[in-house]
């Protein structure tokens, strides 16, 4: 399993369980995790983001900040890190 079928794996499984909680959006379900990974991995791509890029990850929430890793498969690096 990769980690980016993982959030549409948990809402096909349990689609009503909580899967993160942060300051900004409350409590996602898996399934409305799901929508937004799914939403994000469609804009990313038309970016040239596919499984295997490194993206910076700025500061945002921990929402948006695990979207963004989970939607591609795609490695993240906190700006100031050198990707390896």
């Amino acid at each position: 399993m990769h980690f980016a079928s993982l959030p549409s794996q948990r809402a096909c499984a349990r689609p009503d369980s909580p899967c993160l909680s942060d300051e900004t959006v409350g409590t996602l379900t898996d399934q409305a995790f799901a929508t937004r990974v799914e939403a994000a991995s469609r804009v990313l791509a038309t970016h040239g983001v596919a499984r295997g890029t490194v993206v910076a990850v700025g500061r945002f929430d921990k929402t948006r900040r695990r979207t963004t890793v989970a939607s591609t498969g795609a490695r993240a690096v906190s700006p100031d890190q050198e990707p390896s």
